[in-house]
C-alpha cells in the first residue's frame, strides 16, 4: 500500500516536472499543473518580458572595474595581438601574416603623411646628436622638426628629449624620464589596450552594441565640441557606429580625388580636410550602415569646433540651447590652440557656458550641479609626439601641459564635471604629425568612453 502511494507521488512529481519544462505531456492533467507560476523551474525557464529584457541587455554591457570606471581602465598598457593569438599553428600563421601586412600598409601610409605634410621621410637616422632642438633642416610646408636616433643603428637612445645624443641600449640608458626611445613605438591599430589590473573587465563593442549602449544609457544627444583632438574623437565614434574602421565617417555625396586618396587610409586623422569632413549623423553618407542594420536610432551626435577661447560666444550660446534639456550630454575639449592658459578656457570659455546653465536653475535651486542638464566632460589635452614641431614647445612644453591640467581638474571638480584623461594611451604608440593620433588611438578613447556610458543610470 505504502509502495503504491509512493510511487503515485512518483507519477504527480514527474507530471509536474514534464509540464514546466516542455509545456505538454500525454496525460498531463493542465487543471492541476497550468497555475503552477511559483514553481522555481517555471521561474527560470520563464522569458522575461520586454522591460525585463532590456535591462537585462543593459547589464551583459555594463564594466566591472572597481568603483570608477574611468580612473581603473586608464592604468594599464597597449599589449600587441599577437599576445591574444589562440589556436593551432596554422590558425596562429594566418594570423601573423595578416598582422605583418596591416604594418607594412601603416608604415606605408605614415610615410605618405611625412610626404604631404612635409616632415622629412627620414625622421630617426642620426647617429650622433638628438632632441628637439637638434633642427632638422627646414622645409616650406612644415616647422622644423627635432633630429632622433637611428632604432636599428648601434646608439639607438636619446640620453635627453631637448638637447641630447645617442648613446647605446645598455645600461638602462634609454630608461629614464627624459629619454627618448623609438624602438618602444608601435602602431596601436595593432595593439589592444590593457588595464594592469586583472579585476578590471570591461568590453569593445561591434556596431549594434555600441548604439545599444548608448540607447540604454541617459544620452539622447551627444555634442563633441573642441578642437581637432575631439573632432577625431567624433569621427571614430562614427566609425564604431557603421562598422566602417575608414569610411565611416565620410560625408554624403560627392568625395574629392585629394580627399579620397587622403581619407582611403590609415592616414587619415592627420588631414584637415578629412577630419572636417562631417558635423552631424544626419549628413552620413553609410548611414543605411548605422548600427549594423541602419535602424532608426533614438540618440544624435554632433561635432562644434570651438577650439580657441574666441569660440566662447558661441559655445554659450549653444549651451544657453541646451540648458535644462534632459539626455543631453557635451564632452568638450580645448588646450592647445589657447596655448595652455588656464585663464583663456575658463573665464573665456567654460565659465559662460557653465554660467547659462546657472541662470537656467535660478528658480529650482534645490537641483544641485551634479544632476542639471546638460551634463559636461572635459577632455584634457594629448602627449604630444617626438616628431611636434620645435617651435610649439614654447607654448606647449609639458610643465605647462601639467599646470594646465591641475586647474582644469580643480575647475571641474568645483562644477561637478567629469574629467576625461585619455593620455595613458599616447605613451608608446606612433603618431604620424607629432600632434595628432591615428584610428588605433581614437577607437579605443570611444570604447572607453561607450563603457563609461554604460555604467550611467537612466536620468539619475
Amino acid at each position: 500500500m505504502i509502495a503504491k502511494a509512493r510511487g503515485t507521488v512518483f507519477l504527480l512529481l514527474l507530471v509536474t516536472l514534464c509540464y514546466n519544462v516542455r509545456g505538454q505531456c500525454e496525460g498531463e492533467d493542465k487543471s492541476e499543473t497550468g497555475n503552477a507560476k511559483n514553481d522555481t523551474l517555471t521561474a527560470i525557464l520563464e522569458v522575461p518580458d520586454e522591460e525585463e529584457s532590456n535591462e537585462f541587455k543593459k547589464q551583459r554591457f555594463v564594466p566591472r572595474c572597481g568603483d570608477d570606471f574611468l580612473k581603473h581602465v586608464l592604468v594599464g598598457r597597449w599589449v600587441h595581438n599577437s599576445a591574444f593569438l589562440r589556436g593551432g599553428k596554422k590558425k596562429k600563421k594566418a594570423f601573423m601574416i595578416d598582422i605583418s601586412k596591416k604594418k607594412r600598409q601603416l608604415d606605408k601610409d605614415m610615410k605618405s603623411v611625412w610626404r604631404l605634410r612635409g616632415i622629412p621621410e627620414d625622421p630617426w637616422k642620426s647617429t650622433t646628436n638628438c632632441g628637439y632642438y637638434r633642427l632638422r633642416e627646414s622645409n616650406v610646408r612644415r616647422p622644423p622638426i627635432g633630429t632622433w636616433c637611428d632604432p636599428k643603428g648601434p646608439r639607438p637612445c636619446c640620453n635627453n628629449k631637448l638637447l641630447g645624443y645617442c648613446v647605446s641600449a645598455q645600461a638602462g640608458s634609454c630608461s629614464c624620464t627624459n629619454c627618448a626611445d623609438v624602438r618602444k613605438l608601435q602602431h596601436a591599430e595593432l595593439m589592444t589596450w590593457l588595464p594592469y589590473s586583472y579585476m578590471c573587465k570591461w568590453k569593445q563593442f561591434t556596431a549594434p552594441e555600441a548604439c545599444d549602449v548608448i540607447e540604454h544609457s541617459p544620452v539622447k544627444k551627444l555634442y563633441i565640441v573642441g578642437d581637432s583632438y575631439m573632432q577625431s574623437m567624433y569621427i571614430g565614434l562614427l566609425m564604431i557606429l557603421t562598422g566602417k574602421p575608414i569610411t565611416g565617417f565620410w560625408k554624403k555625396g560627392v568625395i574629392s580625388t585629394e580627399q579620397y586618396v587622403k581619407c582611403a587610409n590609415y592616414g587619415l586623422n592627420y588631414f584637415k580636410d578629412c577630419r572636417a569632413m562631417i558635423e552631424t549623423m544626419d549628413d552620413m553618407k553609410y548611414r543605411n550602415s548605422l548600427c549594423g542594420d541602419g535602424r532608426n536610432v533614438t540618440f544624435k551626435a554632433e561635432f562644434r569646433k570651438y577650439y580657441h577661447s574666441r569660440f566662447g560666444p558661441q559655445f554659450r550660446k549653444l549651451i544657453k540651447r541646451l540648458a535644462g534639456k534632459r539626455g543631453t550630454y557635451v564632452v568638450v575639449g580645448i588646450g592647445f590652440h589657447i596655448r595652455m592658459e588656464i585663464d583663456l578656457a575658463i573665464r573665456h570659455f567654460m565659465a559662460p557656458a557653465i554660467r547659462e546653465v546657472s541662470l537656467h536653475y535660478k528658480h529650482k535651486q534645490h537641483i544641485p550641479q551634479s544632476r542639471r542638464w546638460p551634463r559636461f566632460l572635459f577632455s584634457l589635452p594629448m602627449d604630444y609626439g617626438l616628431l611636434k614641431p620645435t617651435r610649439h614647445l614654447k607654448e606647449q612644453y609639458h610643465t605647462k601641459q601639467t599646470k594646465f591640467e591641475r586647474g582644469m581638474r580643480s575647475y571641474c571638480r568645483r562644477n561637478s564635471i567629469r574629467v576625461l584623461d585619455f593620455t595613458p594611451l599616447t605613451k608608446n604608440v606612433h603618431t604620424f604629425d607629432g600632434v595628432h593620433y591615428g584610428i588605433g588611438v581614437n577607437n579605443m578613447k570611444n570604447q572607453i568612453f561607450l563603457n563609461y556610458l554604460a555604467t550611467l543610470k537612466q536620468y539619475k
